[in-house]
């Protein structure tokens, strides 16, 4: 499995304040540019968190849809769009009720048509 960069509490708020977003049938993702200033890692690839509010259930069913979304993002990086958008920005998935109806497949597609979005837009 992919091991990712994770986001620390201090880029959450960040990324989720000041990130643009982007909806999903069954996620969110939002997407903050990495600034010169931002970079604290040496590398100065993007980082992303996987978030499952506690309003969607018990730890079961978030611990399901976190690991979901790791998969699917996980499989999404083999497009050179997802890649690309990955590098460049700190970027946040976050689960819905309507996640934990899928399969890792229907995640990653879903994953790929909203990246490729917002790679669109960039």
């Amino acid at each position: 499995m992919t091991r990712f960069n994770t986001l620390s509490s201090k880029d959450i708020a960040a990324t989720l304040q000041g990130g643009r977003r982007y909806k999903g049938r069954s996620l969110l993702v939002f997407v903050r540019a990495i600034h010169s200033c931002d970079i604290k890692n040496s590398n100065g690839l993007g980082k992303i968190a996987f978030i499952a509010p506690k309003r969607l259930g018990d730890a079961v069913f978030r611990n399901r849809c976190k690991r979901l979304l790791r998969e699917g993002m996980a499989s999404a990086l083999n497009s050179p769009k997802v890649r690309e958008i990955y590098d460049k920005n700190n970027i946040i998935l976050m689960a819905n009720f309507n996640l934990f109806q899928l399969n890792s497949d229907q995640v990653t597609k879903e994953l790929i048509e909203i990246i490729e979005n917002i790679y669109a837009v960039q």
